[in-house]
């Protein structure tokens, strides 16, 4: 239980890391940028319960710091663009290295699952 919580920690300091914001063109179109410099501490609040499942299982599995290697992983789940975010599980080279490796296939087979329970969350959303 207490790995789990310092999981959980380590996912709600990796995840305020960093803020999509909207700016304007000169033509008054919106875009999104990236700011890696700001801190958004709300991220955790709003986010589905079945997202902060599964970060906070990749935080645990992939041992604490190393969830910060995952930053388009990050940079979709924080757009709440969670398709996005299940696609860059699957493209992870931890999900490639693993998926081929008997002792290690476990650990592919749960960021399938979490790409799978993502897209779902996505499919309910629209």
């Amino acid at each position: 239980v207490k790995s789990l919580t310092i999981a959980e920690k380590d996912t709600q300091r990796v995840l305020s890391r960093g803020k999509w914001e909207t700016k304007t063109d000169a033509n008054g179109k919106s875009y999104m940028v990236w700011q890696n410099n700001v801190t958004d501490n709300s991220i955790w609040q709003k986010m589905p319960a079945s997202v902060k499942a599964v970060c906070v299982d990749l935080s645990f599995n992939t041992g604490g710091n190393q969830l910060a290697k995952y930053k388009n992983f990050i940079k979709a789940v924080k757009a709440e663009d969670y398709r996005r975010a299940a696609l860059e599980l699957l493209d992870s080279r931890d999900f490639n290295k693993n998926i081929n490796n008997r002792n290690t296939r476990g650990v592919a087979i749960r960021r399938r699952d979490a790409a799978i329970e993502l897209t779902e969350l996505a499919e309910e959303i629209q």
